[in-house]
């Protein structure tokens, strides 16, 4: 009679190695240590989440696992983050808005990943030109770099147009 007793421990245990595999549980994971402000487990948990879903972008957690990573990323892999979102807004052009390119290039700047900022706020620019909140960021993060020291970010806004010599 110890048999069930060993396969109920076993199964247990096995499961407690693996971790969750359900994308919900895996984002309800990412959510929390986000809103802790452990952004590495963060971006690990809603990777793992976009592992689980695969392709499927219709999966109901797929918009909340790339939400999640976008903003975890800026934090941990700021490269990582601007290139998730612009490919994210490039395939869902459709329901994305300039407060989407807004929050994105914000999350990044309050980072201290102007550069990355820059990049993204000025493909939202580009895509939403009716848009002065985001050239009011853009200024925004062009003095907060300038403040860090960051002459990449100047380098950038100067090579997208936004510094000129006045």
């Amino acid at each position: 009679m110890r048999t069930p007793t060993l396969v109920l421990a076993l199964t247990l245990a096995l499961s407690a190695c693996g971790g969750a595999t359900d994308p919900a549980s895996l984002n309800d994971a990412g959510a929390k240590a986000l809103n802790s402000g452990d952004y590495v487990e963060a971006a690990t948990q809603y990777d793992a989440a976009l592992t689980a879903i695969g392709t499927d972008t219709s999966n109901a957690q797929y918009d909340r696992a790339m939400w999640g990573l976008i903003e975890a990323g800026a934090q941990v892999d700021a490269e990582r983050s601007k290139d998730l979102f612009l490919d994210f807004a490039k395939a869902n052009s459709a329901v994305m808005s300039a407060k989407d390119y807004g929050k994105v290039g914000s999350w990044l700047s309050d980072a201290g990943a102007y550069t990355q900022a820059v990049y993204v706020v000025d493909a939202g620019v580009k895509a939403y030109p009716e848009t002065p909140a985001l050239l009011t960021l853009m200024e925004s993060i062009g003095v907060a770099a300038a403040k860090a020291g960051d002459p990449e970010a100047a380098d950038a806004m100067s090579g997208l147009g936004y510094l000129g010599d006045d």
